[in-house]
């Protein structure tokens, strides 16, 4: 019987997916109780994702081809409902092992109310990434999210879990009717948080420190498309779960201005310019 099953859904990741599996391999501590599962969102290199399984891992990995782009829930789905292990494995196709996981992170759901597992996020082999996220924007909430990053303490009132990798129960992310697909790319793992916190009660939300995975995202900068799907998705989870997305807006813009003002007395010329950037998009794009 497998333990865990490892979803990895690939997008024209061919230069990066040998590294992720061959970390994940390499660290493997629970020998055949590991399922590794690759659905591929109808890439331009699907061909070539397709000769690298079969020439380094046949055998090992189940392979999915999409005949198309559903989106990041919509391939996660696919892996999830073929799945044959009790604990889900969501990655992404960029993230490396450099240590065994897999034995402590099932050890996590000792506890049957423990829903969802985070992990430590790092950005290189030294430094610690986002291991967690605020789940509302504003001043107050920045403040409790830089105080709970630089503590390293993970609160699940006020943050969720990366995206990037994060384990939960399959039955929990069936209780909730799985990843919504109406969310295309962007905020999967706040929704998931939510509906969890509403529809499952005496629910636990783990942090794991000794888990560790590295994420290699530092100094990337979202695209102005990027920002926007997020705003997109942002908006779809509010009206979701009923919450008003008008006052979060302005919460969101006075985060910022408060963040510009920061940056400007810091003389961090760089992180001011992606900042004003990303207000001039929030202007542009206020709900009527």
């Amino acid at each position: 019987m497998k333990k865990i099953s490892i979803i990895i859904v690939t997008f024209n990741s061919s230069n990066i997916i040998k590294k992720c599996l061959d970390s994940i391999i390499n660290n493997n501590d629970i020998g055949e109780k590991l399922e590794i599962i690759i659905v591929d969102n109808n890439s331009d290199d699907v061909e070539c994702v397709s000769s690298i399984i079969k020439e380094y891992y046949q055998g090992k990995i189940v392979f999915v081809k999409n005949n198309k782009n559903g989106g990041y829930g919509y391939g996660n789905n696919i892996g999830i409902k073929i799945s044959s292990a009790p604990i889900i494995l969501i990655m992404n196709p960029d993230v490396i092992l450099n240590k065994p996981i897999f034995q402590e992170l099932y050890s996590s759901f000792t506890n049957h109310n423990v829903v969802i597992v985070g992990l430590q996020q790092y950005e290189n082999e030294h430094r610690k990434g986002r291991s967690f996220l605020m789940l509302n924007t504003s001043i107050f909430e920045l403040i409790f999210y830089k105080i709970y990053k630089l503590l390293n303490i993970y609160n699940q009132k006020h943050c969720c879990f990366s995206g990037a990798c994060f384990a939960i129960r399959k039955e929990i992310i069936e209780n909730i009717g799985y990843f919504n697909e109406n969310i295309f790319l962007y905020g999967e793992e706040k929704y998931i948080h939510l509906s969890i916190a509403c529809k499952i009660k005496k629910c636990k939300f783990l942090y794991n420190k000794n888990i560790s995975y590295i994420h290699p995202i530092e100094n990337r900068v979202n695209s102005d498309k990027q920002v926007i799907m997020g705003l997109q998705s942002s908006e779809y989870i509010h009206k979701v779960f009923g919450l008003n997305y008008k006052r979060s807006y302005r919460q969101m813009i006075n985060m910022y201005k408060f963040m510009k003002i920061i940056s400007l007395v810091r003389n961090n010329f760089k992180k001011l310019k992606l900042i004003e950037n990303t207000l001039n998009i929030l202007y542009t794009h206020f709900p009527d």
